[in-house]
């Protein structure tokens, strides 16, 4: 959920897995698109592109956002 007083908007969205990570991600992504955030931006970038791990901490994959939505 984000909320942008100034501009009198809010944003709440559902991942059908239930898990954060996608919605967090879509979350920046989508608050990069209004300029809300800048994309470069270290805590932002925490959230889009982010790398998936595994148990023992090697890389396996990314989540980010689709090509279309910043």
């Amino acid at each position: 959920m984000a909320i942008i007083p100034g501009r009198k908007l809010g944003i709440a969205l559902k991942i059908e897995d239930g898990g954060t990570r996608a919605a967090e991600c879509t979350i920046a992504a989508l608050l990069v698109r209004l300029g809300v955030l800048e994309a470069d931006h270290p805590a932002t970038r925490r959230f889009m592109n982010a790398p998936i791990t595994n148990w023992q901490g090697m890389e396996t994959g990314m989540i980010k956002p689709v090509a279309g939505l910043i």
